[in-house]
């Protein structure tokens, strides 16, 4: 019985860390939109340390727009550090060139180590 709480406490805080990522992440979507960056889809992983997965789409926008939404990020810390992640990841994205594959999209794995994936899709299919 003691074994059962302890996994409920652990599911129930493991769930509210969850959410808070959640919504903070949320909070940063506006002016990570407007840096250039469009989320396509995000997914939550379950486990012993959660992860939150947003995956973007990348526009190029210009420096205004990028320092306007660091300017809105300043006071989010998880938003300034996808948008730093979304901004080192797009610089990386364009030196990268790999024949038949066109660059899909930018993945950001939000856990307790953070990890960065660029996603390459064959042209002809």
């Amino acid at each position: 019985a003691l074994a059962g709480e302890k996994f409920s406490e652990l599911k129930a805080m493991g769930t509210e860390k969850i959410q808070e990522l959640v919504t903070s992440f949320q909070q940063a979507l506006p002016a990570i939109k407007s840096a250039g960056y469009e989320l396509t889809e995000f997914e939550i992983e379950l486990g012993v340390t959660p992860k939150l997965i947003p995956h973007f789409r990348h526009a190029a926008r210009s420096d205004e727009h990028v320092e306007e939404a660091r300017t809105l990020l300043r006071d989010n810390k998880l938003g300034m550090v996808i948008l730093n992640a979304l901004l080192k990841a797009g610089d990386v994205h364009k030196q990268i060139k790999v024949a038949g594959f066109g660059f899909s999209h930018i993945e950001i794995e939000l856990g307790l180590i953070p990890s960065v994936r660029l996603q390459y899709k064959n042209e002809g299919g």
